[in-house]
């Protein structure tokens, strides 16, 4: 029998039952039954016991091997040992003061040490506030009011980037045409007179967004953007799109930011690293915070000054906490090139193998993303190329993808549900990376 959503909501209910009780009684006292909207999982989230290495324990006491990794921060996997200990020196010594501590600098020199753009940096709590505070700095560097930001693109839910993240497909009738998009509010309340602050450009197309940005280029302060987007559907832009974002932005003095919240996993120097292209301003957070909240802005001095010189304010109670700071500097300290490579061999095995399975089989299924983030989309039919985030709002069979998430998660691995991908940590094995890929193929053969 073909296996469908309906079995496979059956079976996931069945197995995670003590969660949909804890949910129903969660939803009481919070709307949905957790404090972020993408937490459940089709009928309800589940609730977690505790994590070690590469698993989670549910309340239930079933085992998942960890494919979500809280939205890839988690890139030492659960209760790492020196995050643990670095975290337990802190709460010996106090952790919440209106002063600096060491760790803060500390991290900052790590930062900027690997990260070759980032010449100075400043802390935050989370990956949205860096990128409200980026979006401030380009404006106070520039004079200039508007930002630019790619369709597909998460850099948090402040209302400057609150639009087209999932453009309206397959009609795309809020968003406009590809080659002249318009910037569509993704939730009720973005005010409508904020509109004209942002311009929405296309993934993947060269010829459409300098013609955009050189359209707008008198009242435009920075171009925002994902090097391979997360929340939006994974889609890696092309090296030659970015190089020519960066030389149009150069040469008309519109200030570039990479939002590397997610993607700083990819290589010690972030992905950027790997392109080999130097934006003006990097913002990050996740992994660099060791699992502990945490958001940075860093990038340029001649931009960086402005927080020195008092000309940009920035502060927030918890700007550089100890806790985070101290857990940050844990995790980096012990997140070396060779664990990131090896676990991005581990992410391109995935991606490989399941494209040539898929392939073989002519499942419609496709497969994205370099690194250790690995997308995968149910789509309308096999063979089709997957460019951009209108692709896969066009394209994508979402019972499908439902279906195929519910039974991974079922079967004993916990993929990022919500966007249909997996993001590795260091403690997973060969063993349980081969695990993932015969399962994928188990389900696959049921479905199709």
């Amino acid at each position: 029998m073909k296996l469908t959503l309906d079995v496979a909501t059956k079976r996931f209910s069945e197995k995670f039952s003590a969660s949909a009780k804890l949910a129903q009684d969660a939803t009481k006292y919070i709307p949905g039954g957790g404090s972020r909207s993408i937490v459940k999982v089709g009928p309800h989230p589940i609730f977690v016991e505790n994590g070690e290495g590469a698993y989670i324990t549910t309340v239930e006491g079933h085992k998942l091997c960890d494919f979500h990794n809280n939205f890839s921060t988690n890139v030492l996997g659960h209760n790492h040992p020196e995050i643990r200990k670095a975290l337990e020196e802190v709460c010996n010594q106090g952790w919440s003061f209106g002063n600096p501590t060491k760790y803060e600098a500390q991290l900052a020199r790590i930062l900027c040490e690997r990260i070759e753009s980032v010449e100075r940096v400043v802390f935050m709590m989370s990956g949205t506030e860096a990128c409200m505070a980026s979006a401030t700095l380009a404006r106070a560097f520039t004079g200039k009011g508007k930002i630019a930001k790619l369709e597909g693109g998460y850099h948090g839910t402040s209302n400057d980037f609150w639009w087209s993240i999932h453009p309206d497909g397959p009609s795309f009738v809020n968003c406009g045409l590809s080659t002249n998009p318009k910037p569509s509010p993704e939730s009720l309340g973005v005010p409508e007179a904020l509109r004209g602050n942002t311009i929405t450009m296309p993934q993947n197309d060269l010829d459409t967004c300098v013609r955009i940005i050189r359209e707008n280029a008198k009242d435009l302060a920075a171009v925002i953007l994902e090097l391979q987007t997360g929340a939006g559907g994974l889609i890696t832009l092309e090296r030659n799109f970015v190089e020519g974002l960066r030389a149009v932005t150069r040469e008309l003095g519109i200030v570039l930011i990479f939002d590397e919240v997610i993607s700083f996993r990819m290589d010690e120097g972030g992905m950027q690293n790997i392109y080999d292209i130097k934006p003006d301003l990097t913002c990050m957070g996740k992994a660099i915070g060791g699992g502990i909240p945490i958001g940075a802005v860093g990038g340029l001095d001649e931009i960086m000054q402005l927080n020195e010189t008092g000309q940009v304010f920035h502060s927030g109670t918890h700007h550089g906490h100890a806790l985070s700071c101290a857990a940050g500097v844990a995790c980096l300290t012990n997140f070396t090139q060779p664990l990131i490579e090896k676990m991005n061999q581990q992410g391109q095995k995935i991606k490989n193998d399941l494209l040539q399975f898929v392939t073989e089989k002519n499942y419609p299924v496709n497969l994205t993303g370099i690194g250790s983030a690995i997308g995968f989309e149910m789509l309308d039919q096999a063979g089709r190329s997957i460019n951009s985030c209108r692709d896969i709002m066009t394209y994508c069979d979402d019972t499908a993808s439902q279906t195929f998430n519910f039974e991974l998660i079922t079967r004993g691995y916990l993929p990022m549900w919500s966007r249909g991908q997996a993001v590795l940590c260091t403690p997973l094995t060969d063993d349980n990376i081969g695990g993932f890929i015969e399962t994928a193929k188990e389900i696959l053969e049921e479905m199709y």
